[in-house]
Order: C-alpha cells, then structure tokens, then sequence
C-alpha cells in the first residue's frame, strides 16, 4: 500500500504545483493517509513529517472554508496527536488534542450525526491515553450505543471496556 500512496503522492504534488486550489485537497488526504500508514508501521518520523505537512494544508484550507475542510483538519490533529502519545512526546499529544477536541466538539454540536463519533473518539483518546477526567465516559457510550453498526463506534466501546476493567474505580473518581 505503500508504493501507492507514495505514487499518488508524486502525482498529487506535481499537480498541486500546477493548480493548487484544485488539489491540495487530495494532496493533504494522501499525506494524512500516508502518515497513518507509515505511523501504524512505526515509521513515525516520516510519519510526523506527512502528518505535518497535511496539516499545514488544511490549515490554509480552512482558513478560506473552516465548513469543508475543519474536519480533515481535526482528523489530522487527532492522528499527530496520538503520533505524540506513542513517542512520548506529551506536551505535542496534548497541544494536537487540545486544538482536534475544540474542533470536532463544534462539528459535533452542529451536526451530531455526521460528527458525534468522531468527537467521542477524541474525547476518549484523552480520558485513555492523555489523563483527562473520565466523568464523561457514560455519555460517550451512550454515544456509541446509538451506531450498533459502525465499526468505529464498536472499535471504541471495546478499548473503553477494556479500559474500564483494567481501571474499576477510575470513572467513580472522576465524577
């Protein structure tokens, strides 16, 4: 998969040269998807390097129109700050996180269907792996209780479960 998305990569860049309102879109897109890929091979400079660089775009993206482009731009902060957990690099992990949750909580709150998800998985990411009060776990699986068929939102309930019984009094405490 790799030679691939380093081949559209190449083809999106000598695109974007040309006409960069057309393609930087997808040329962030496959940057993010490439950082994910080389992160979850453990090739995390390179990784942070695309991360970094899709970020850049879609900050410029959303900058001219936050309405299409906050959410690939909140997807990009969420990956570079889990990137920054696995490291160790906390102070980046909690900066990234901080600037994804703002984000996806407003995507939320305007059109819960299409972002309610992607919220709870930000919002769990830091209760988990960066320390945050856990008091809204209840509500978060309410959440995900309501999408018995995305993978995603199944794919949460379970790192919560496991986190809950490796962690028993951890909710009582932050309630």
């Amino acid at each position: 998969a790799q030679i691939y998305y380093q081949e559209a990569l190449d083809i999106y860049r000598a695109l974007a040269t040309k006409n960069s309102e057309a393609y930087n879109p997808d040329l962030a897109s496959t940057l993010n998807n490439l950082g994910l890929l080389l992160s979850n091979n453990n090739e995390t400079k390179q990784a942070q390097i695309y991360y970094q660089e899709a970020l850049d775009i879609y900050r410029a993206l959303a900058t001219k129109n936050s309405e299409a482009y906050n959410p690939d731009l909140a997807l990009t902060l969420n990956n570079l700050a889990v990137l920054y957990y696995l490291i160790n690099n906390r102070k980046e992990a909690e900066q990234a996180y901080k600037e994804a949750f703002a984000i996806r909580e407003i995507l939320a709150k305007n059109n819960p269907s299409a972002y309610e998800i992607d919220y709870a998985q930000t919002l769990t990411f830091g209760i988990l792996c960066l320390g945050k009060d856990p008091k809204d776990i209840q509500q978060i699986k309410v959440t995900l209780q309501k999408h018995p068929n995305n993978s995603q939102a199944i794919a949460l309930l379970e790192r919560i479960k496991s986190w809950e019984e490796e962690n028993p009094n951890a909710c009582q405490e932050g309630m």
